[in-house]
């Protein structure tokens, strides 16, 4: 005696074989365009990952351009100001 799946009885009492088979195979073709859509997707937030990633790293090179150019600068005023130090000092002997 073989037992019976009780989904399998239950599904056929709701519209038959051919009911069961109809709905399998829609269940599939929407799971395989949901799939679809997320690789989809998948693929764009990659492509926008990258652009954020090119974007930061050239916000970070920016950023350090500045960096030494304020380290210059401030090279540059401290320089100035010791040599006006020495111009005062050497006006006041």
């Amino acid at each position: 005696m073989t037992k019976k799946n009780p989904h399998a009885v239950a599904l056929g009492k709701l519209g038959g074989p051919d009911f069961d088979k109809e709905q399998f195979w829609a269940g599939l073709a929407r799971l395989y365009d949901e799939t679809l859509a997320l690789k989809q997707s998948i693929a764009e937030l990659r492509l926008v990952a990258v652009a954020q990633a090119e974007r930061a790293t050239a916000q970070a090179e920016t950023a350090k351009a500045h960096e030494s150019r304020l380290d210059k600068l401030e090279v540059v005023q401290q320089w100035l100001a010791e040599k006006e130090r020495t111009r005062e000092k050497e006006r006041g002997q």
